[in-house]
């Protein structure tokens, strides 16, 4: 049955996980519990509990041996799927539920003749169960009330090889399988329309991964591994990078489908792919706990296939959020890729020179994320910075590595606050920075011999200096810094000075600044005289005299 025959079908006849536009939605979930379908929920979990009863007295009287066991709940889970096809036309609710009934019989009788009886061997009812997977897969494609019966062989192939068990050293045949079992549900999900089987498809493989990485920590300990756990580790990354590229595949063909149909997609839609970039890359994480850089490589080729993928999507999709989603998701994977790889001095310049590029891309992007993460990254490599100020070793001044690297985060905050930041937006963080050279300057300086008049030297050039762009520019707030700055000097010259350096020095210091404090008390009215009456005016008040008008 194609798209088309079963696009042109009734309301009534179309199937409850079958729509044009499926979502996860009140009105859609309702679809699932209608009158006739709970009685029918209801009926069929009763009839197998009954059977259950029925098996456990047989057994408990002795009239059944395992292999009649077996046979009955075989010959029930395919009496169940054939009594669903014959009323397929009739009843095509009650048939979809027969049929999800009886495939979960033959799943557990299966199950059964292997692990409690041993009728079987491993490889046997591994097929078993993935013949009966493969058969609800088939009749959920091609029937009208597949969903639920999609569902029960989407769960019951991913659950079959924990049930089975197998052997941890060789993880092919398990990844092989799993892939395939994605593939398919992801395959029907876009044939028959339903993007919440695809979500749920996700949801199923995160879990099915966690379970094995669970199973398989001992294989990749962090001692030297073996050539045959490397490939092993490398099969098993592969299974999950291919899981998350289907899926994300699946989803943007969703994202396609949905904006021919409506002006965006759904909420659910954009959290979905958003967890799905999460839960792999968490995923990949636990795998390679004991080597950051590969686990940082492919975090950073993530990064670039988000970036292309988030400039190619809006000229296909003409869907901004998209654009901006796997812009975001770039952004994350790419911090997390440095975090990863790099460590030390490095990582710092790295997260500030990121911090740079987005505050350089908010203004070409017209959203808060972009702007968030910088702001976010500015915070730590401030915080990062004023850590390692009070953490510097007494080295040679200024001239070492560690004062290098904090000169480096130095000069990047400095870009941000006097370049990226929109012009109303720069004067908090200037002052900011311009605090954070002077603390530069006095942890570095502080501790070598006469280091204490090199400071007072240093800040008093900053502050004339702040304090004559202040006047060239008019501007009221640089001459306030600039003349605060000159009194810090003051009391510092008092209050330290005094006592820690040579006389010679502070003979030059105290007779140079008393000296610069009278030159600028002298120039200081005049220059601001000047200045306010210089000072551009916003807007011309225009005064409207209205005489009286003499009335003859």
């Amino acid at each position: 049955m194609t798209n088309q025959q079963l696009s042109n079908q009734s309301p009534d006849e179309s199937s409850p996980g079958f729509n044009s536009s499926d979502q996860f939605s009140l009105n859609r979930l309702e679809q699932y519990f209608t009158a006739d379908k709970v009685v029918s929920y209801i009926g069929i979990l009763l009839l197998l509990i009954g059977v259950g009863f029925l098996f456990n007295y047989a057994i408990e009287q002795g009239w059944l041996i395992p292999t009649v066991r077996v046979g009955f709940g075989l010959l029930l889970g395919v009496g169940l799927i054939g009594v669903g096809l014959l009323s397929e036309k009739k009843r095509s609710v009650l048939a979809g539920i027969l049929m999800g009934g009886g495939c979960t019989v033959l799943y557990f009788t299966i199950f059964a003749s292997y692990a409690l009886y041993n009728l079987t061997t491993n490889p046997i009812a591994f097929g078993a169960m993935g013949g009966v997977t493969l058969a609800s897969y088939f009749l959920a494609a091609v029937r009208r009330e597949g969903y639920l019966l999609m569902l029960v062989g989407l769960a019951g192939g991913l659950i079959t090889p924990f049930l089975l068990g197998g052997d941890a050293a060789d993880l092919t045949p398990l990844v092989v399988y799993l892939s395939l079992i994605v593939t398919a549900a992801v395959g029907i999900a876009y044939y028959r329309e339903w993007p919440s089987l695809t979500m749920l498809a996700g949801v199923g493989i995160w879990i099915a991964w966690l379970g094995i990485i669970l199973q398989t920590l001992d294989l990749f300990s962090f001692s030297p591994r073996s050539g045959a756990e490397w490939i092993q580790e490398w099969l098993l990354t592969g299974g999950v990078l291919y899981s998350w590229l289907l899926l994300t595949a699946g989803l943007a063909i969703t994202v396609r489908y949905e904006n021919r149909q409506r002006p965006a997609m759904t909420f659910f839609t954009y959290a979905f792919l958003t967890l799905t970039a999460v839960a792999t890359f968490v995923l990949l994480g636990c795998i390679w706990l004991s080597d950051g850089m590969i686990w940082g490589s492919i975090a950073l080729g993530a990064a670039l296939i988000y970036a292309v993928g988030a400039m190619s999507w809006r000229e296909h999709f003409e869907n901004v959020v998209v654009e901006r989603l796997g812009g975001t998701l770039a952004i994350i994977l790419l911090t997390a890729a440095v975090v990863a790889i790099f460590d030390g001095p490095i990582l710092l310049i790295l997260l500030a020179g990121e911090a740079l590029l987005l505050h350089g891309l908010t203004h070409q992007w017209e959203h808060p994320l972009p702007l968030v993460g910088a702001w976010l990254l500015t915070l730590i490599v401030g915080f990062a910075f004023m850590a390692r100020l009070l953490m510097l070793e007494r080295t040679i001044p200024i001239f070492n590595s560690d004062s290098l690297t904090n000169l480096t985060l130095l000069t990047s905050l400095g870009a941000t606050a006097f370049i990226c930041l929109p012009q109303k937006a720069r004067g908090p963080m200037q002052l900011i920075v311009y605090c954070f050279t002077l603390i530069y300057f006095w942890a570095e300086l502080a501790w070598s011999t006469n280091g204490q008049g090199i400071i007072s030297l240093i800040w008093g050039g900053m502050g004339i200096g702040l304090l004559a762009a202040g006047f060239y520019a008019n501007q009221p707030n640089m001459q306030r810094t600039g003349l605060v700055t000159l009194l810090v000097i003051a009391g510092k010259l008092l209050l330290i000075d005094l006592l820690e350096i040579d006389p010679f020095w502070r003979i030059l210091l105290f007779i140079g600044f008393g000296l610069i404090f009278l030159t600028i008390g002298y120039v200081l009215p005049d220059i601001w005289k000047f200045n306010a009456n210089n000072r551009p005016v916003d807007s011309e008040v225009v005064t409207i005299t209205l005489e009286p008008v003499d009335e003859e």
